[in-house]
């Protein structure tokens, strides 16, 4: 029995990409250390959140990112001729599986008005 090699390797490619992807996300983060809060909200855009406690002031950046996770079915929508004629079956549809929502908050510390860390929490980070 021969198995295909294709599956495998683009599974290895898409979580080598994932790694690289957060290595490059913590990078961008680890570059912030050290910024006044002003130039912080210039590059990351206004903060989702906020909240001040003894001195600290705490900036909330959050992303969601979606994938498609397939079953490995395909419905059949149809036969003919863009669902026109007497068989009226439309198109092919990909309707088998879900959508997977996942979320990634990074919070930047602000101390007297420069950053000072960060932390990032979730299921997407």
């Amino acid at each position: 029995m021969r198995h295909s090699v294709w599956p495998f390797l683009l599974g290895s490619l898409l979580l080598a990409g994932c790694v690289n992807y957060e290595k490059q996300e913590e990078a961008l983060d680890d570059s912030m250390i050290g910024l006044p809060e002003a130039d912080l909200i210039q590059r990351m855009g206004v903060p989702q959140r906020t909240y001040t406690s003894e001195g600290h002031k705490f900036l909330a950046y959050e992303h969601q990112s979606e994938s498609y996770i397939s079953d490995g079915g395909m419905g059949m929508g149809g036969f003919g001729m863009m669902g026109m004629g007497p068989y009226d079956f439309g198109e092919p549809s990909f309707d088998s599986g879900e959508v997977d929502v996942s979320t990634c908050q990074t919070v930047f510390d602000v101390v007297k008005g420069v950053v000072q860390n960060f932390s990032r929490h979730g299921d997407g980070c």
